[in-house]
């Protein structure tokens, strides 16, 4: 692939930063669960952009499929199962929105100085030689990776029968 200017990638990268910003404080401010989610995805959908603007189409495919297709069905699932059962609307709220906001920007604040203005940083040139491609990736993912890949699918698993579960057991109804 080619590179863009310097000046296209600050066009692309500036709105596309601030989308991912604004829909994660939508994530954590909204009270309705199912905007939450939805706010959620929209913000993995952005995340997904900056893969792409990084030329790792791969990562970008599999942040779109998993995480915005798969988990985001499983969580709106789960949501939407788990109101009916309560027989109420879910909302969720934090009363210490404040304290949450301090303690985050403290972490933001100890973050920027430990690692983005460290001096450890080194640029090089181009990718790593044989890594980073489609074929490297599937030889990690299904090779020395593939326990830690199917232990997360049955976690997946596990959790969305606990949520069919819980969903039936509390009914309005029982």
């Amino acid at each position: 692939m080619t590179q863009a200017s310097p000046i296209l990638q600050h066009i692309v990268f500036w709105p596309l930063a601030a989308w991912i910003i604004i829909t994660a404080v939508g994530v954590v401010r909204l009270r309705s669960i199912v905007r939450s989610a939805a706010c959620l995805m929209t913000c993995f959908v952005g995340i997904g952009g900056m893969y792409l603007m990084l030329h790792a189409e791969f990562v970008f495919a599999f942040q779109i499929l998993v995480y915005v297709g798969g988990i985001m069905v499983l969580i709106l699932f789960a949501v939407l199962l788990l109101q009916r059962a309560a027989g109420e609307e879910l909302r969720h709220h934090n009363e210490h929105g404040g304290l949450a906001l301090l303690v985050s920007l403290g972490f933001l604040f100890l973050f920027g100085k430990l690692v983005v203005f460290a001096d450890t940083w080194q640029a090089v040139g181009g990718a790593l030689p044989g890594r980073g491609t489609l074929v490297w990736t599937g030889h990690q993912f299904l090779g020395r990776y593939i326990i830690p890949f199917e232990v997360i699918s049955v976690v997946l698993l596990v959790a969305m029968v606990g949520a069919i579960i819980i969903a039936r057991t509390r009914g309005p109804e029982r």
